[in-house]
């Protein structure tokens, strides 16, 4: 039981180490996007701690703002400081002191800027990257394109007919040449997308049916289009056969 004296005069708590604005100001090397080119970072860091761990916390929280500032700086080249800039602070504004620093309120901020050769250097690699941007554009539309000739007009006689003649109206006596002929079988001869070598399957199998087996072969793709929830498939099979 407390004696009246100490209930009279209770012990004083120990008080809790006096916190002070501590500000500290230096520069980092930051990556970019461009291997070998960096963002010189005039860093300012701002906190309240103990003015005795001072130097303690000031290593901890360079850390804190390194390990933060890198992962976004180089996802951005040096062409673009501005945004660079924003986008690293934006990253930098949810930094938060390590847990073993007794550091409090944060506020870290950088000044990204960059030598004008590393500058030039940026915009020459982006300006490079867009046009292979361009040409694999360029190239993968030609490849479609060749894919459509080859897939939709040049393995049908008919069709190449009709295209050549849309693309060439004077060469009028060409249509009527074997050529096209040759040239659909030697590229139905090669290799072919699934969906098409099935298609030609099919229609190999079924030119060399009878009426009779040929109706039963067209009832049986109506009845699996249908089981296969594709009755919008089966209502465009031909209601009859062809003839042999």
């Amino acid at each position: 039981m407390a004696s009246l004296f100490e209930r009279v005069f209770p012990p004083m708590s120990p008080q809790s180490p006096q916190l002070v604005e501590i500000v500290d100001d230096f520069v980092l090397d930051l990556p970019s996007l461009i291997e070998g080119d960096y963002f010189r970072a005039d860093c300012t860091v701002q906190w309240l701690g103990p003015a005795a761990r001072k130097e303690l916390d000031r290593e901890k929280l360079r850390h804190t703002v390194l390990r933060y500032a890198r992962p976004e700086s180089a996802r951005h080249s040096a062409a673009h400081l501005d945004t660079a800039q924003i986008a690293v602070n934006a990253r930098l504004s949810r930094a938060v002191p390590p847990s073993d620093s007794e550091a409090r309120h944060l506020t870290a901020t950088v000044r990204l800027s960059a030598d004008a050769a590393v500058q030039e250097a940026a915009a020459d690699w982006e300006r490079l990257r867009r046009d292979l941007e361009v040409r694999r554009l360029n190239d993968h539309l030609e490849l479609d394109r060749l894919r459509h000739l080859r897939d939709d007009i040049f393995t049908k006689p008919d069709v190449a007919r009709t295209y050549w003649l849309d693309k060439h109206p004077e060469a009028l006596d060409a249509v009527l040449e074997e050529r096209f002929d040759r040239v659909a079988e030697i590229l139905e001869s090669g290799p072919q997308p699934s969906t098409l070598a099935v298609a030609n399957v099919i229609r190999e199998f079924l030119a060399g049916l009878g009426p009779e087996h040929k109706e039963v072969m067209m009832g049986l793709l109506h009845k699996a289009l249908a089981d296969f929830g594709r009755a919008d498939l089966a209502l465009r099979l031909p209601p009859e056969p062809d003839g042999p």
